[in-house]
């Protein structure tokens, strides 16, 4: 999310020279072994009246699953747990940071196969950095990048219920939500936040999405995601105002090692799109199913 800006930047050079926003080495195996796919039901209506349901501008940035491979050099950077122990997988120094930034990581092994880490929040942060992060993100306030050096993890096993990560607890408690591939946002948690965690959004500018589904099937994204996730803090990067985070949603696409927006949900704080709260009980009840909710 935070390389987005800078990729838009510098992309139709990249273009030029037949390349993309990669943000880690691509594995060659297939992560999506043993893992249930999501939901490939995108086509439910628009929701009738419209014009009746509360109305906020937003503007999006996207994450993902970071997918990419060991680094077995000396120089690799160790995956943490919340206890300070290692989980005997490194990265590169980039894919590192670029991890604990997405929240998501998978790791192809030497071998073949595949490990899944969470970003974990400890009661105790390290006090010493695991890495310094700044040259990857060098517009980033101090107090963020602080955050992101000192970054612990959890494993998720390949069968576990969710795949492609965890966000957060509903309101009632319980369990954490699970991430789905465009269909979760992440919100501003605060008191400040135009949304709540479990509010059902419908997207017009979604509609315009291209969503490939795991067969390989292109389909029109049909407008309707979760907020189901806490957005990382666009406060921290430099020349943002302070209250950005107040209408920011953060798209989730998946699993990928790129980190591109799709064209139509281009928003800023200074130009935002529009999204809907739903007030439908079947599509709500069915996306907080998707979503493991209680």
């Amino acid at each position: 999310m935070r390389l987005l800006l800078w990729c838009r930047l510098i992309l139709p050079l990249l273009l030029a020279f037949g390349m993309t926003c990669e943000l880690a080495s691509q594995p060659q195996g297939n992560a999506d072994q043993a893992v249930s796919p999501p939901s490939d039901d995108f086509s439910w209506k628009r929701p009738a009246g419209l014009d009746q349901l509360t109305r906020r501008s937003v503007w999006f940035t996207t994450y993902v699953d970071l997918l990419t491979v060991e680094d077995r050099t000396p120089h690799a950077v160790p995956l943490k747990s919340v206890k300070g122990v290692p989980f005997q997988v490194g990265l590169t120094h980039r894919s590192w940071c670029i991890a604990a930034d997405e929240g998501t990581v998978t790791v192809e092994l030497a071998t073949g196969k595949f490990r899944r880490f969470n970003v974990d929040t400890p009661k105790n942060p390290p006090k010493e950095p695991i890495t310094d992060c700044s040259d990857i993100f060098p517009t980033l306030k101090q107090k963020t990048l602080d955050q992101i050096d000192r970054a612990l993890f959890s494993e998720l096993t390949i069968d576990s219920n969710a795949p492609f990560g965890l966000g957060v607890a509903p309101p009632e408690g319980g369990n954490p939500f699970r991430l789905v591939p465009a269909r979760s946002v992440a919100i501003d948690t605060g008191s400040d936040g135009v949304f709540k965690v479990g509010d059902v959004l419908f997207v017009p500018q979604l509609t315009l999405v291209k969503v490939t589904l795991p067969g390989g099937k292109v389909v029109n994204h049909d407008g309707y995601v979760m907020a189901v996730d806490r957005v990382g803090g666009c406060s921290g990067s430099k020349g943002m105002p302070d209250n950005c985070n107040i209408n920011h949603l953060d798209y989730f696409q998946g699993r990928s090692s790129t980190d591109l927006l799709p064209p139509p949900l281009d928003s800023s704080p200074a130009s935002p799109v529009y999204a809907y709260l739903v007030t439908d009980p079947a599509i709500i009840a069915r996306l907080k199913a998707e979503h493991g909710g209680n």
